[in-house]
């Protein structure tokens, strides 16, 4: 046997090749693929099995579009972004409208206020008839909240701010439903996001992050918390139903909010809560069931360092392909 055989036969039964591979519309996960997967299912043990099951289980979801009678309500776009992923700004948008079958009637974008002029310069190569509003994050959220933040969040504050400031433009928002997606994410495929009856998509992931949910519990004692992350790059939040939950749990002024978040976190995790896109969703499976539409999240995660090269034609390739609904670079600063 060749070591390029025994590395390609290695490879084809890891769990991150499996994962990946069957996160594919055009596949689905079975428990007889099992017996392939003993060595590395050994290997990552403990939690392994239970990675497998969980990534089973979210993808018995269907893949089809939510039902509509194609009458669908407008919703808006929210992007919260920072400079190291404007080079992908325009290209994320582009890929949102082409795909949205729910007409969007203006685009929000908020950046921090030392990135106000390179992403003006950004929009306005783009050439859409859509409005596009361009917010400075410090107008947003107060200072004194800010600072502290800062302090108690050191290097994690800008992965932070950004869900505070997606929970803020959200809960003021008038919109039917506002589509939240990371700036590093492109959508591959036609998606109605809401339909006539305010029926929304919902993703499943299986990812797990236990801090999320232990947090979520502090933060939210009524829910009974469904152990299927959906923290999935983008989110469709109805903004009715965020305000209501939020209220449900007698949060009126999301600063209050936050400060509750520092008291609760814990210091110790490089990644210790996700306060917007897990607790809106395990809001809807509680108090909103008749609301939502669960699907397969079939995401292709990518990594790449210092710039986008190579973005666009993979998008090219993969668009329109029904091999997955999107897909996600990671970027590092260096």
């Amino acid at each position: 046997m060749t070591n390029n055989f025994k590395n390609n036969l290695l490879s084809a039964i890891s769990m991150k090749f499996y994962f990946r591979k069957y996160s594919r519309l055009t596949l689905r996960p079975s428990y007889f693929h099992l017996p392939l997967l003993i060595p590395s299912l050994i290997k990552n043990s403990p939690t392994s099995f239970r990675d497998f099951v969980r990534f089973l289980k979210v993808n018995q979801n269907s893949s089809s579009i939510i039902s509509s009678n194609n009458d669908l309500p407008s919703i808006s776009l929210l992007l919260i972004v920072a400079q190291k992923d404007f080079d992908k700004l325009k290209l994320c948008i582009d890929q949102i409208v082409k795909h949205s079958l729910n007409p969007i009637y203006k685009i929000e974008i908020v950046v921090p206020q030392t990135d106000l002029t390179s992403c003006m310069k950004i929009l306005k190569q783009i050439e859409l008839k859509i409005p596009i509003d361009l917010f400075n994050e410090d107008d947003i959220i107060n200072i004194n909240l800010r600072e502290k933040m800062k302090l108690e969040l050191k290097h994690k504050y800008g992965w932070a701010i950004q869900q505070l400031l997606t929970l803020h433009m959200v809960s003021r928002s008038d919109s039917y439903g506002v589509l939240a997606i990371n700036a590093d994410t492109f959508i591959l495929r036609d998606q109605v996001w809401l339909n006539e009856k305010f029926v929304q998509l919902l993703f499943q992931s299986p990812e797990y992050h236990e801090p999320y949910f232990k947090i979520i519990k502090k933060l939210f004692p009524k829910l009974n918390l469904v152990s299927y992350s959906h923290v999935t790059h983008h989110m469709l939040f109805q903004p009715e139903l965020l305000r209501d939950f939020f209220a449900k749990n007698g949060y009126n002024n999301l600063e209050d909010f936050m400060i509750k978040v520092l008291e609760c976190f814990d210091k110790s995790q490089e990644s210790p809560f996700c306060i917007e896109f897990e607790p809106y969703a395990q809001a809807l499976h509680n108090f909103y069931q008749d609301r939502i539409e669960l699907r397969r999240f079939s995401n292709s995660n990518y990594s790449i360092t210092k710039d986008s090269t190579g973005i666009t034609e993979l998008i090219e390739k993969l668009d329109n392909q029904n091999l997955y609904n999107s897909i996600n670079f990671h970027s590092w600063n260096n």
